[in-house]
C-alpha cells in the first residue's frame, strides 16, 4: 500500500471507524464475555471504498447491505479475529497514526487487543483470569469515558 492510500485510511477512519470493545460479564453463560473489532460503517452507495480499504488490508470481511429501521442501507468493514487486529490493524495506525480524538480511542483499544493477543498466545480459548477480566472492563469503561462529550 502506497503512503496517501495509508493516510487517506487513517483520515477515513478518523470520521468514520470506531474500535469496538465489549467486556462484561455474560449472564447466560457462565463466564465473561468479550467482543474485540474494528468497523467502518456507510451507506451502501459507498461500497467500492470499503472494499478498496478490506484489500489494502487484506484482513476482515464485508456486510452485505442491510437496514437498521427507515435510514439508508449500510455496509460495514469488519475486522474481529484477534490475530488480524494484533497483526495489521494495529502496526497500520502505528504507521499511520490517528489524529484528535480517534487516537484516544485506539490507544485504550490497542491495550485491550495487545491483552488478548498475550492471553491467547498463553492459555488458547480457557478461561479469563480475574486481572483479565477487571482489566478489560476497565478499558471498556474507559472507552465509553472518552467517547463522551465534554460540555
Amino acid at each position: 500500500m502506497d503512503d496517501a492510500f495509508g493516510h487517506f485510511i487513517a483520515g477515513f477512519t478518523a470520521g468514520e471507524g470506531t474500535f469496538c470493545l465489549h467486556a462484561r460479564p455474560h449472564s447466560s453463560v457462565k463466564g465473561f464475555n468479550v467482543t474485540i473489532c474494528f468497523r467502518i460503517g456507510l451507506r451502501d452507495d459507498d461500497t467500492e471504498i470499503l472494499t478498496q480499504i478490506k484489500e489494502a488490508l487484506g484482513v476482515g470481511s464485508l456486510t452485505a447491505p442491510f437496514r437498521y429501521s427507515n435510514e439508508k442501507q449500510k455496509v460495514t468493514y469488519n475486522v474481529a479475529r484477534i490475530k488480524d487486529l494484533h497483526d495489521v490493524i494495529v502496526p497500520f495506525f502505528e504507521k499511520y497514526p490517528l489524529r484528535a480524538k480517534k487516537a484516544r480511542d485506539f490507544a485504550i483499544w490497542k491495550e485491550a487487543v495487545d491483552l488478548l493477543w498475550e492471553k491467547q498466545q498463553r492459555v488458547g480459548n480457557e478461561r479469563y483470569l480475574e486481572t483479565e477480566k477487571l482489566h478489560l472492563a476497565l478499558l471498556h469503561d474507559a472507552l465509553q469515558e472518552v467517547r463522551r462529550y465534554a460540555e
